[in-house]
């Protein structure tokens, strides 16, 4: 599998969805909302750590740079 990510596009992708995996599991109420969040957060992640976006390819981006 290419990546299609550039390092700085993995770094904030990883940042954001730990922020919101730490933000809805520090949040006190169960709803749809913080399910969500973390399902967003989960996704952000992983593909930030893989370095891979299934959307991206759809979109034909890449943030790598130069390919």
């Amino acid at each position: 599998m290419d990546t299609n990510e550039g390092i700085q596009d993995r770094l904030i992708r990883v940042t954001l969805g730990l922020f919101f995996i730490l933000l809805a599991w520090s949040s006190a109420s169960s709803s749809i909302w913080i399910t969500l969040t973390i399902i967003v957060g989960l996704v952000m992640t992983v593909t930030g750590a893989v370095g891979f976006c299934p959307l991206y390819k759809v979109l034909k981006l890449n943030s790598c740079g130069n390919r």
